[in-house]
């Protein structure tokens, strides 16, 4: 509800004391300040923060389908409203002289918007969108440099999963957010708890729905 997420990652939330003991650690924790513009603690850089990475992703020379932001493309692809109101990454640009830095765009049908202009809407699902590929990509750079195989599981938990949207975008965020894991790898297995005052949210899954697994 405001505007927070919490990550916790097996290969970055645990500390290995002995051979086949580890202690759990707490989770990175992302206010809205935190997420778009980074996360330190005790000054160690835990995030860049999405506007940095995003714009970092973007200017990675060599980008193949398993790249940061190939991949968020396609995130922020499967969790448009679309067709009414598809929106894909711009060209980075300044947005005021007094920030130096190259701010990320979003193109949609009427137009390019800096992501700082954003809607609330629009920006609760971009911040969802990096952050699912931020947790993913920097996972698996943690799993190999501890020499470990990348997790096949991912839960999500959403509070209130329609706050700011639009009832189309209601419609058919929950499948989109389902259909986001096999973006980021085909054999992970993905568990969505999400809560709901909306009655279109519960109709979007009818389909999805198994009743000997949900």
């Amino acid at each position: 509800v405001d505007g927070g997420f919490s990550v916790w990652d097996p290969a970055r939330n645990l500390e290995r004391l002995e051979p086949g003991d580890a202690e759990r650690l707490d989770a990175y924790h992302f206010t809205t300040d935190a997420l778009w513009n980074g996360l330190e603690v005790e000054r160690k850089v835990l995030c860049n923060g999405l506007i940095r990475d995003w714009v970092n992703w973007q200017n990675q020379p060599d980008q193949d389908q398993a790249s940061p932001f190939r991949l968020l493309s396609r995130v922020m692809e499967q969790l448009s409203p679309q067709p009414a109101e598809w929106m894909k990454p711009g060209k980075p640009t300044r947005v005021s002289i007094e920030d130096v830095r190259d701010i990320p765009t979003l193109e949609f049908p009427y137009g390019t918007l800096p992501v700082i202009h954003a809607s609330a809407g629009v920006k609760r699902i971009l911040g969802l969108a990096c952050l699912l590929v931020w947790a993913w990509y920097e996972h698996t750079h943690a799993a190999r440099l501890l020499n470990q195989t990348p997790t096949d599981q991912l839960v999500l938990l959403v509070d209130k999963v329609e706050s700011h949207l639009h009832p189309r975008w209601q419609r058919s965020i929950l499948p989109a957010i389902l259909n986001v894991s096999t973006g980021l790898q085909a054999s992970v297995s993905t568990q969505v708890m999400a809560t709901t005052h909306v009655p279109l949210i519960l109709a979007s899954v009818e389909t999805l729905f198994d009743p000997d697994q949900d």
